[in-house]
């Protein structure tokens, strides 16, 4: 049995859910995360062939090239939009001192003297660390007989703030900072354009808006304008509000688990997936066996709904389909973080049993850029799992940036000392289990009994100064005998 982890709160927030689950199954009547169903559109399928994505899709209403005070980068989108699968939140998001009203989720548009509207134009999600402002929050306006205007209209107020997941912008829950006229927005057409920070002092999930008032009319209170969504037209929704993750400034967490395709009753399985990485709240998740039917189920798309509704957070998605599996699925990869993110790209590896790929995307943390990767190696060649790892190494040593830290997840399908563990000691990776962990044989597979280390996480730190923090095998306890896969599942930190 793996050694669990004991001094971690996430561990134990973890379990608690698991409990939570155990006694849904013996007393209440609870459906599996299954709204997703048929949701396979929501989530972009990456084709055959690499591609990089450091361009504007044209689908956001935001289109800039280059914002004022944005960081370079910042705007990359990996097929565009993150996937926004956000349900009504049920996870465990903090929350602050003042009281607040549960019941509502809407606010109405008030009656103005004057004709206005607004709308929180970008980013719909983003992340931050503790108390350290977040990247420029931009809120769109219009103002009947004001806008547009050459120079900032001193009666106009404009302002953007933060609160707790469940609450209303008008609550005292809520804490506002000032925003400042960008003058540069050359895209704006009719309307006009603020931007400002916010920084939140805890960690968790909480929400953004803007918030406007003009000679006295307002306030009126700010929430998306895309993909159909009205802005203040139709007042201000949690649903339709921007997402900011807040987490711990010192390190960075990572997942990589095989999710078995929709195999071995995934029904009761996604639950428990569900609510371990809910309560782990990871910044980076690499996952394998990633499987759709289609026109059917699609494992990544419940996943990915379920964590939504367990955390709050808008999580960003990229998969890439390797080959038809079961005579069912396309099984594949797939990278998810609730962090802004920009190049995406999938390459193929030299042939074995099965077609094979990796996938990378950039990430900006809070903790910084990080290049990041998974991939599934061929299962009966040591041979071709050697060729394979070579293609690996070269397309991220290829796309990392100067001093970039590149963390690579996957099922490897070798236990160490092979030809894998050669190539990338070569190349600079640490096995974070090895280096955290050497007296522990650590298997990840079959999960019912391990007794093979084929799953990893490699960490190469370049320049960056980032350094193993600690290593957990996860989903290591069935719950009312069901595991929540076939493989173990490792949660990673870093830090520096």
């Amino acid at each position: 049995m793996a050694n669990k982890p004991t001094s971690d709160h996430r561990f134990l927030r973890a379990g608690l859910c698991i409990l939570t689950w155990l006694l849904c199954l013996l007393g209440c009547s609870q459906e599996p995360a299954d709204a997703a169903n048929g949701g396979a559109d929501d989530l972009a399928t990456e084709d055959d062939s690499a591609r990089d994505l450091e361009s504007d899709p044209g689908d956001p209403v935001d289109s800039r090239e280059d914002p004022a005070g944005l960081p370079d980068g910042q705007l990359d989108q990996a097929d565009g939009q993150p996937v926004d699968l956000v349900g009504d939140p049920t996870g465990d998001a903090p929350v602050a001192d003042q009281p607040m009203d549960q019941g509502a989720d809407t606010l109405d548009r008030p009656d103005l003297d004057r004709t206005m509207w607004c709308a929180a134009q970008w980013p719909y999600a983003t992340s931050t660390a503790v108390s350290v402002p977040t990247e420029p929050l931009y809120v769109q306006l219009r103002v009947e007989g004001v806008t547009p205007f050459e120079a900032a209209d001193p009666s106009l107020a404009v302002e953007v703030g933060w609160g707790p997941l469940g609450t209303l912008p008008d609550q005292p829950a809520w804490r506002w900072s000032s925003a400042e006229f960008n003058p540069s927005c050359a895209y704006c057409g009719e309307n006009e354009e603020y931007m400002g920070s916010v920084a939140p002092d805890q960690e968790g999930v909480f929400l953004w808006a803007g918030r406007i008032s003009y000679a006295g009319n307002g306030p009126l209170y700010c929430d998306r304008a895309d993909g159909g969504r009205a802005g203040s037209e139709d007042g201000w929704s949690v649903d339709d509000a921007g997402r900011i993750v807040v987490v711990d400034e010192g390190e960075i967490s990572v997942i990589s688990l095989n999710l078995r395709c929709l195999q071995d009753d995934w029904d009761r399985r996604l639950p428990i997936i569900a609510d371990t990485l809910a309560a782990l709240r990871p910044d980076l998740m690499g996952f394998q066996e990633v499987c759709a039917e289609p026109g059917g189920r699609d494992n990544l798309v419940e996943l990915v709904d379920g964590l939504s509704q367990r955390t709050g957070a808008v999580y960003r998605v990229e998969r890439t389909v390797t080959h038809r599996s079961w005579d069912r699925y396309d099984e594949g990869l797939a990278l998810v973080s609730p962090h802004t993110v920009g190049e995406f790209a999938a390459e193929a590896l030299p042939a074995g049993i099965f077609p094979r790929k990796v996938i990378l995307w950039r990430a900006s943390t809070p903790q910084g850029g990080v290049l990041f990767a998974t991939t599934h190696l061929d299962y009966q060649s040591g041979e071709v799992r050697g060729e394979q790892i070579a293609v690996v190494v070269s397309e991220l040593e290829e796309r990392r940036r100067v001093g970039e830290p590149v963390i690579l997840t996957g099922d490897l399908n070798e236990s160490p000392g092979g030809a894998v563990q050669q190539a990338l000691d070569a190349a600079g990776y640490t096995d974070l289990w090895d280096a955290l962990r050497s007296s522990e044989s650590g298997p990840t597979y079959p999960a019912d009994d391990p007794s093979a280390r084929i799953d990893y996480i490699w960490l190469n730190p370049g320049e960056s100064g980032w350094e193993p923090g600690s290593i957990d095998r996860i989903l290591d306890t069935p719950v009312a005998g069901v595991y929540g896969s076939d493989h173990l599942g490792l949660y990673a930190t870093t830090s520096r």
